[in-house]
């Protein structure tokens, strides 16, 4: 094919960082889209890519792979050697193109702004960062401080307040689509994006079964695939499901296709249905919007801009039934083009190449900056995030008494172990802000510590909350539901709380209670009936412990759908913001746990060795974090 040659409407040359080219790709195959817009408004495009697929771009960009295509190689040479070899090819490319770029535009993988930042930065090179998802990780914050620009798509796609943030919408260029006539008067439901539990699809299913005892005649296509195994095991379930019910034949589970042949299942579609739990704007439901379908959404960031009748809550079949039949015959042609207009990729591609023009024209804040001066800056943004503290520690306790037991600390003990957490600098903190903290709804102290404690012995409150309140340290007791049939479970004769004196500690405003299990049954052994069981919610509970730490999937989806906020394991690590809120890590502290291991758990000397140990274990490159 000729290469496709525009008349340019600036003069920058921009360096692109991706993780595909490739018109085909599932997931980012609408990039290629983007690439041509750049392509459009810049004088010349570079673009480095961890992995080159088909693509038909213009004559002033030019395409360099990291080599994840080349397959041959890829398996002869382990995990970390492809890893090493990724990294230093990136490197050879940013420094041998560095004559040939004036600023960077790095789509969503922070990891590039962290290997070349520096280098960008000692070259006096901007650089952009587009990023839009809930999570905020340690290297996101440590890329922002790298970055001269963050471009997200709406308010709820990045969570770090930053000067540098820009609202920009997202990019969509779907035209509205002529409707495809229906074959009959079945009811033609569609939803586009990640077979994954975030994605709402067993909530989806139980909507199918709402509309079927309705006798409602419907077809229904799953058009997406898994990105990841645990995804994977989940579809198997759904599929499985779906596989069960009399409807079966209506259901197409469509799998991955480009995002250029996403047109024709909207063509088709009635409405489209979106149950993510993200809570940022989804850009699959903008899409449907913009080729005037319908959506029904439980989404919170979508609710902004979707019809009142349209809005459902998740876990409410037929709630969801009763807003797809209403939305199937309406017509959203105002909205459509209102959300054309607000997330143009032609307008988009425009503002941001304009912001990074002004980065790129604006006059140094220092006369001739000296070489050593911006690498020491450059290392102290790259280094800040570090001994910052963003993870934080939760600790859980059993018994504050001279029991023989394992899990029992002496009330001396205890009272070492606050002090020593206390002096060191850190924060008791509640559970709940914790959570908080993980949703970005709230802020931590720069080191935090939550208190738990497990089973909810009479010991914590003749002993342990006594010294507790000394410290002015909030905590949130995990009791069991049946004292007695917790017993054997348990396996000590240690008195637990009565009935009044749990009743007692809910009004003492330094305790939370959680739950612990009716009678402490191990969550991995028992049938989903007696799990229901045995988490049903007690006291009032928010949050719930697995009981001794045992769980499995089922139990985590369970506690999930039993409504409680989180759940806590006895993993051992610290809490990060990406953690999965139904299965937080804890250190159990016992009586040989020694004081230096308590001191070190609630400081930066852990962290500095799960930063080193996930390094080590994961790919920066190799993963779909859109």
């Amino acid at each position: 094919m000729v290469p496709i040659a525009h008349k340019k409407s600036s003069t920058l040359r921009l360096l692109i960082c991706t993780q595909t080219v490739d018109r085909n790709d599932p997931f980012l195959g609408f990039f290629h889209r983007w690439i041509e817009e750049f392509a459009k408004r810049c004088e010349q495009v570079n673009v480095i890519c961890l992995k080159e697929g088909k693509h038909e771009l213009p004559e002033n960009v030019r395409v360099h792979s990291l080599g994840k295509e080349s397959a041959s190689w890829r398996r002869r040479i382990p995990a970390f050697a492809r890893r090493i070899r990724y990294t230093f090819r990136f490197l050879a490319l940013a420094w041998k193109l560095r004559r040939e770029y004036d600023a960077v535009f790095v789509h969503m993988n922070q990891e590039y702004v962290l290997l070349g930042g520096p280098l960008w930065r000692l070259w006096g090179k901007p650089v952009a960062l587009w990023y839009t998802h809930k999570s905020v990780t340690r290297t996101l914050r440590a890329a922002v401080k790298m970055t001269s620009r963050i471009f997200t798509a709406t308010p709820e796609s990045f969570r770090i307040s930053s000067p540098k943030v820009r609202i920009m919408g997202h990019g969509i260029e779907l035209a509205r689509v002529p409707k495809i006539p229906s074959a009959g008067s079945a009811l033609h439901i569609v939803t586009v994006g990640r077979i994954s539990e975030s994605k709402g699809v067993r909530e989806m299913i139980g909507a199918l079964d709402a509309l079927a005892a309705r006798g409602i005649d419907f077809t229904f296509d799953f058009v997406g695939a898994s990105a990841t195994d645990a995804d994977e095991v989940y579809a198997a379930r759904m599929r499985e499901e779906v596989s069960r019910r009399s409807y079966a034949s209506a259901v197409r589970f469509v799998g991955a296709v480009p995002h250029g042949e996403l047109a024709a299942y909207l063509a088709r579609a009635d409405v489209f249905l979106h149950l993510s739990d993200t809570g940022s704007m989804d850009k699959a439901m903008l899409e449907a919007l913009v080729a005037g379908v319908p959506v029904v959404t439980s989404n919170d960031a979508g609710k902004a801009i979707v019809p009142r009748e349209y809005q459902v809550d998740r876990g409410d079949p037929s709630d969801i039934a009763d807003a797809l039949s209403r939305a199937a015959s309406s017509d959203i042609s105002a909205l459509s083009a209102r959300i054309a207009r607000e997330h143009d990729l032609s307008d988009l591609i425009s503002r941001i190449v304009r912001d990074m023009e002004v980065i790129v024209k604006r006059p140094p804040k220092r006369r001739a900056p000296r070489m050593f001066l911006r690498f020491l800056l450059t290392m102290r943004d790259l280094l800040d995030p570090i001994f910052q503290f963003h993870e934080v520690s939760i600790l859980c306790y059993h018994s504050i008494s001279d029991a023989d037991l394992d899990t029992a600390i002496t009330p001396e003990a205890f009272e070492l172990h606050l002090r020593v957490i206390k002096q060191s600098g850190a924060a008791f903190v509640p559970l709940e802000r914790v959570v908080a903290w993980q949703r970005g709804e709230a802020t931590l102290p720069r080191r935090a510590v939550a208190i738990t404690f497990d089973d909810g012995y009479r010991d914590f409150l003749t002993t342990a909350l006594p010294i507790l309140e000394a410290y002015e340290a909030p905590v949130t007791l995990f009791a069991v539901g049946d004292n007695e049939g917790s017993r054997a479970q348990l396996g000590n004769d240690l008195a637990l709380l009565t009935p009044g004196e749990m009743e007692s500690l809910r009004g003492n405003p330094h305790v939370e209670i959680g739950y612990h299990g009716l009678t402490h049954l191990n969550m991995a052994r028992i049938g989903r009936g007696q799990m229901l069981s045995e988490i049903a919610p007690r006291y009032g509970a928010r949050f719930f412990a697995y009981p001794g730490g045992n769980y499995s999937d089922a139990a985590i989806d369970a506690v999930r759908g039993a409504g409680y906020a989180a759940a806590c394991s006895i993993k051992r690590g610290l809490v990060v913001g990406w953690d999965n809120q139904h299965f937080l890590p804890r250190a159990v502290i016992s009586r040989d746990t020694p004081v230096w291991m308590i001191r070190a758990y609630t400081t930066n000397a852990i962290a500095w060795y799960r930063l080193l140990r996930t390094y080590a274990k994961t790919t920066p490159y190799e993963s779909h974090d859109h």
